[in-house]
């Protein structure tokens, strides 16, 4: 190339290249990438005088773009590396494999005496899991991707589980740990299987509202179907669930009136149609509907 030429020509086959891929130094491709000149074919039909201008390229700058250019015209399309194919695209069962076994090289490595598989006793399969009393964060974690019962984690492995978003390590560790406890026991404490004796047409339809909403819990759900004869058609008494949690029939009578006020609030959102037409249901409806909004 010689300066005396009016303009440079630069090669077809480099127009669409970025000024990024010229194999200049750092501060002549900042410069030309700062004063807008994103492709080499930018340069095309510009003189060694106007690209001398550009700011901050100057007469070494010049030199090493008159360089390249006459490598590219020497070296025709070699000039430029290969462009590596583009990765294939995954299918959503090979993410969620991948995802899997990153998850199960990771409790390997760091948590090696984690059970593999959980295994919940058959006694405790129908206990709720708001009643093992987890923290509230992990409880609506798990009910938020559908294990409402302890049975629902029977046989889950905790590759799978770990991978549940929300749930990450700590909550793998605290679930693991606070069901070896539970598990101690052959048989659950009387009271945990009692409240988790909600039908289960009843429990899939308000358990959803109990776990996404404050001061409405399992205990909220057992004493409202006890109330209303849902457990298995007697209505109990405020006195008689008083003295079952040990605490003052006002208390129980409280309770009721949060949960019914809940119901109220959330009914428009959820489907109970799936709900069996029993007297204590229809007199459950009749109290939400009822029941005064604060």
């Amino acid at each position: 190339m010689d300066d005396m030429l009016d303009s440079w020509r630069i090669p077809e086959f480099a127009w669409e290249r970025g000024t990024s891929e010229l194999e200049c130094s750092n501060r002549v491709v900042n410069a030309l990438l700062r004063n807008r000149y994103f492709t080499i074919g930018q340069l095309d039909g510009l003189s060694p005088t106007q690209i001398g201008k550009i700011r901050n390229i100057g007469e070494v700058g010049l030199g090493e773009i008159r360089r390249e250019i006459g490598r590219m015209e020497n070296l025709g399309p070699a000039y430029f590396p290969p462009i590596p194919p583009r990765p294939p695209v995954l299918t959503q069962e090979q993410i969620d494999l991948e995802a899997y076994q990153a998850g199960e090289r990771y409790l390997q490595k760091w948590f090696p005496t984690l059970p593999r598989v959980l295994s919940v006793p058959e006694a405790w399969r129908t206990v709720f899991v708001d009643a093992a009393r987890f923290r509230k964060g992990l409880v609506q974690c798990l009910a938020g991707h559908g294990f409402i019962r302890l049975g629902d984690l029977d046989g889950k492995s905790t590759y799978s589980l770990i991978s549940l978003e929300g749930l990450g390590n700590a909550g793998i560790l605290e679930l693991v740990s606070r069901l070896d406890d539970l598990f101690e026991s052959a048989e659950p404490d009387p009271r945990l299987v009692e409240w988790s004796s909600v039908p289960a047409d009843v429990d899939a339809a308000l358990a959803g509202i109990a776990r996404n909403e404050a001061s409405f819990d399992d205990k909220c759900i057992y004493i409202i179907c006890a109330r209303f004869g849902l457990l298995d058609e007697e209505q109990k008494t405020l006195e008689s669930l008083g003295a079952e949690f040990n605490v003052t029939r006002e208390r129980i009578r409280q309770i009721q009136a949060v949960g019914l006020r809940r119901l109220k609030k959330r009914r428009g959102m959820s489907d109970w149609s799936s709900v069996s037409e029993s007297a204590g249901w229809k007199k459950l409806l009749i109290a939400i509907d009822k029941a005064e909004e604060k």
